[in-house]
Protein backbone atom coordinates (compact mmCIF):
# COMPACT_ATOMS: atom_id res chain seq x y z
CA UNK A 1 0.00 0.00 0.00
CA UNK A 2 1.41 3.41 -0.92
CA UNK A 3 2.23 6.03 1.68
CA UNK A 4 -0.76 8.30 2.19
CA UNK A 5 1.47 11.41 1.95
CA UNK A 6 2.38 10.61 -1.66
CA UNK A 7 -1.08 9.50 -2.81
CA UNK A 8 -3.94 11.50 -4.31
CA UNK A 9 -7.45 10.49 -5.29
CA UNK A 10 -9.91 11.68 -7.89
CA UNK A 11 -13.66 12.14 -7.49
CA UNK A 12 -16.12 13.83 -9.79
CA UNK A 13 -19.42 13.76 -11.58
CA UNK A 14 -20.33 11.06 -14.05
CA UNK A 15 -22.23 13.37 -16.36
CA UNK A 16 -19.96 16.02 -17.87
CA UNK A 17 -20.94 18.26 -20.78
CA UNK A 18 -18.90 17.28 -23.84
CA UNK A 19 -17.94 20.92 -24.41
CA UNK A 20 -16.21 20.98 -20.98
CA UNK A 21 -14.05 17.89 -21.48
CA UNK A 22 -11.03 19.59 -23.16
CA UNK A 23 -10.86 22.16 -20.34
CA UNK A 24 -11.20 19.45 -17.70
CA UNK A 25 -8.40 17.46 -19.31
CA UNK A 26 -6.11 20.52 -19.20
CA UNK A 27 -6.98 21.15 -15.55
CA UNK A 28 -6.28 17.53 -14.64
CA UNK A 29 -2.89 17.66 -16.36
CA UNK A 30 -2.02 20.89 -14.57
CA UNK A 31 -3.17 19.59 -11.17
CA UNK A 32 -1.32 16.29 -11.62
CA UNK A 33 1.86 18.11 -12.65
CA UNK A 34 1.61 20.30 -9.56
CA UNK A 35 0.93 17.27 -7.36
CA UNK A 36 3.89 15.47 -8.91
CA UNK A 37 6.14 18.46 -8.18
CA UNK A 38 4.92 18.23 -4.56
CA UNK A 39 5.91 14.57 -4.28
CA UNK A 40 2.73 12.74 -5.23
CA UNK A 41 3.36 9.52 -7.12
CA UNK A 42 0.21 7.40 -6.64
CA UNK A 43 -3.18 8.39 -8.02
CA UNK A 44 -6.35 6.55 -7.01
CA UNK A 45 -9.27 6.57 -9.37
CA UNK A 46 -12.67 4.92 -8.96
CA UNK A 47 -13.05 3.75 -12.54
CA UNK A 48 -16.54 5.22 -13.00
CA UNK A 49 -17.69 6.93 -16.18
CA UNK A 50 -17.28 10.66 -16.58
CA UNK A 51 -14.61 12.41 -14.53
CA UNK A 52 -13.01 9.18 -13.28
CA UNK A 53 -12.50 7.97 -16.84
CA UNK A 54 -11.01 11.28 -17.97
CA UNK A 55 -8.69 11.41 -14.95
CA UNK A 56 -7.48 7.84 -15.43
CA UNK A 57 -6.79 8.47 -19.12
CA UNK A 58 -4.74 11.56 -18.26
CA UNK A 59 -2.72 9.69 -15.63
CA UNK A 60 -1.96 6.96 -18.17
CA UNK A 61 -0.66 9.63 -20.58
CA UNK A 62 1.28 11.39 -17.79
CA UNK A 63 3.09 8.16 -16.92
CA UNK A 64 4.60 8.20 -20.42
CA UNK A 65 6.99 10.92 -19.29
CA UNK A 66 6.85 10.15 -15.55
CA UNK A 67 7.37 6.37 -15.17
CA UNK A 68 7.50 6.60 -11.37
CA UNK A 69 3.78 7.50 -11.27
CA UNK A 70 1.30 4.75 -10.42
CA UNK A 71 -2.39 4.55 -11.30
CA UNK A 72 -4.50 2.52 -8.88
CA UNK A 73 -8.11 1.81 -9.83
CA UNK A 74 -10.35 1.16 -6.83
CA UNK A 75 -13.34 -0.76 -8.13
CA UNK A 76 -16.41 -0.78 -5.86
CA UNK A 77 -17.64 -4.14 -7.16
CA UNK A 78 -16.48 -6.64 -9.75
CA UNK A 79 -19.54 -6.00 -11.95
CA UNK A 80 -19.18 -2.21 -11.97
CA UNK A 81 -19.26 -1.88 -15.78
CA UNK A 82 -21.48 -4.87 -16.54
CA UNK A 83 -24.52 -2.81 -17.61
CA UNK A 84 -22.65 0.05 -19.30
CA UNK A 85 -22.83 0.65 -23.05
CA UNK A 86 -20.25 -1.40 -24.96
CA UNK A 87 -18.04 1.59 -25.84
CA UNK A 88 -17.85 2.62 -22.17
CA UNK A 89 -17.04 -0.96 -21.15
CA UNK A 90 -14.21 -1.07 -23.71
CA UNK A 91 -12.78 2.19 -22.35
CA UNK A 92 -13.11 0.88 -18.78
CA UNK A 93 -11.30 -2.38 -19.57
CA UNK A 94 -8.55 -0.46 -21.38
CA UNK A 95 -8.06 1.69 -18.27
CA UNK A 96 -7.91 -1.39 -16.04
CA UNK A 97 -5.41 -3.01 -18.40
CA UNK A 98 -3.22 0.10 -18.36
CA UNK A 99 -3.41 0.71 -14.60
CA UNK A 100 -0.64 -0.36 -12.28
CA UNK A 101 -3.04 -1.97 -9.83
CA UNK A 102 -6.73 -2.72 -9.61
CA UNK A 103 -8.30 -3.16 -6.19
CA UNK A 104 -11.74 -4.81 -6.25
CA UNK A 105 -13.45 -3.93 -2.98
CA UNK A 106 -16.43 -6.29 -3.32
CA UNK A 107 -17.21 -9.23 -5.55
CA UNK A 108 -20.85 -8.18 -5.85
CA UNK A 109 -22.81 -4.94 -5.86
CA UNK A 110 -24.48 -3.83 -2.63
CA UNK A 111 -26.18 -0.62 -1.58
CA UNK A 112 -23.35 1.62 -0.40
CA UNK A 113 -20.46 -0.01 -2.27
CA UNK A 114 -19.75 3.20 -4.24
CA UNK A 115 -19.52 5.20 -1.00
CA UNK A 116 -17.24 2.56 0.48
CA UNK A 117 -14.97 2.83 -2.58
CA UNK A 118 -14.88 6.63 -2.27
CA UNK A 119 -14.00 6.49 1.42
CA UNK A 120 -11.34 3.88 0.71
CA UNK A 121 -9.64 6.23 -1.75
CA UNK A 122 -9.85 9.19 0.63
CA UNK A 123 -8.50 7.08 3.51
CA UNK A 124 -5.42 6.21 1.44
CA UNK A 125 -4.73 9.75 0.14
CA UNK A 126 -3.64 13.14 1.41
CA UNK A 127 -4.89 15.06 -1.64
CA UNK A 128 -8.29 14.92 -3.33
CA UNK A 129 -8.57 16.27 -6.87
CA UNK A 130 -12.25 16.69 -7.58
CA UNK A 131 -14.59 17.99 -10.24
CA UNK A 132 -17.62 19.22 -8.31
CA UNK A 133 -20.19 21.64 -9.71
CA UNK A 134 -23.07 20.95 -7.32
CA UNK A 135 -23.52 20.19 -3.65
CA UNK A 136 -25.33 16.86 -3.94
CA UNK A 137 -24.67 13.26 -4.84
CA UNK A 138 -21.67 10.99 -4.51
CA UNK A 139 -19.04 13.57 -5.39
CA UNK A 140 -20.34 15.99 -2.75
CA UNK A 141 -20.45 13.18 -0.17
CA UNK A 142 -16.85 12.25 -0.99
CA UNK A 143 -15.70 15.89 -0.80
CA UNK A 144 -17.40 16.34 2.58
CA UNK A 145 -15.73 13.18 3.85
CA UNK A 146 -12.33 14.35 2.54
CA UNK A 147 -12.76 17.70 4.27
CA UNK A 148 -13.82 15.93 7.48
CA UNK A 149 -10.70 13.78 7.29
CA UNK A 150 -8.54 16.89 6.82
CA UNK A 151 -7.05 16.06 3.45
CA UNK A 152 -6.17 18.78 0.96
CA UNK A 153 -8.86 19.41 -1.63
CA UNK A 154 -8.58 20.97 -5.07
CA UNK A 155 -11.77 21.48 -7.07
CA UNK A 156 -10.94 21.42 -10.77
CA UNK A 157 -14.38 22.82 -11.61
CA UNK A 158 -13.30 26.18 -10.21
CA UNK A 159 -12.16 28.57 -12.95
CA UNK A 160 -8.89 29.52 -11.22
CA UNK A 161 -7.53 25.95 -11.09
Amino acid sequence: MPERETAACFTGHRMIPVRDIPSIRRRIVSAVQQAYENGYRVFFCGGARGFDTIAAQEIIKFRGSHPDVRLVIAVPCAAQAELWPEKDRETYHSILKNSDETIVLSESYYNGCMQYRNRYMVNHSSLCLCYMTRFEGGTWNTVRYALHEGITLKNLAMRDT
